[in-house]
């Protein structure tokens, strides 16, 4: 789980749209939770994790 947090923050260092900052502990707990068992695999399912790999490795 720490090294899926350390990626997750360097993620979102790259986006275009900062996230929302946390409200305490609980709201971290929530949203850390959510991304990692809800939101990344459907994105994983989806396809589109794997069309954004290969959009990272076009050169430019």
């Amino acid at each position: 789980m720490l090294v899926a947090l350390v990626l997750q923050g360097r993620g979102h260092r790259r986006e275009a749209e900062a996230p929302t900052p946390f409200d305490g502990a609980a709201d971290f707990v929530s949203r850390f939770v959510g991304e990692q068992w809800v939101t990344f695999p459907r994105f994983v399912r989806s396809g589109a994790w794997h069309a954004n790999l290969q959009r990272a490795r076009r050169p430019r």
